[in-house]
């Protein structure tokens, strides 16, 4: 399976093989060395530890969703695999894309705060 989806949806629908060509938001990854942690532990972090800017525990350096952001280029693995993969394909199906992506605001995490509602932290 090929999917632009970065929600996971396909994994906890049972799918095994799956190429995700724009990442996966349930994962956090440092921006110098690659380490990665499950996002939610980097949310919980900063709700209930109070980090203001979360950084890698190995390098220092930032962290951000495991996803193509705007400007960034596509992960040539993922990528060189989806076309490898429907060019052998004797049928492909596309389904439920419009193919239109939309702006996301500004900043890689959210943080609740004082008043309950999710606010952005830049990045």
């Amino acid at each position: 399976m090929i999917t632009q989806n970065i929600d996971g949806l396909h994994q906890r629908a049972g799918s095994t093989d799956v190429i995700e060509l724009h990442g996966n938001a349930m994962r956090a990854g440092c921006l110098g060395c690659g380490k990665e942690w499950p996002r939610a532990e980097v949310q919980r972090w900063m709700e209930v530890d109070g980090v203001e800017e979360p950084t890698c525990d190995a390098c220092g350096g930032p962290l951000k969703p495991k996803t193509i952001s705007f400007g960034q280029a596509m992960p040539e693995a993922e990528t060189r695999r989806a076309f490898m993969e429907a060019r052998a394909a004797d049928l492909l199906i596309a389904i439920g894309s419009s193919l239109v992506v939309f702006r996301r605001r500004r900043g890689s995490f959210r943080r609740r705060s004082r008043a309950g509602r999710a606010s952005s932290s830049s990045t």
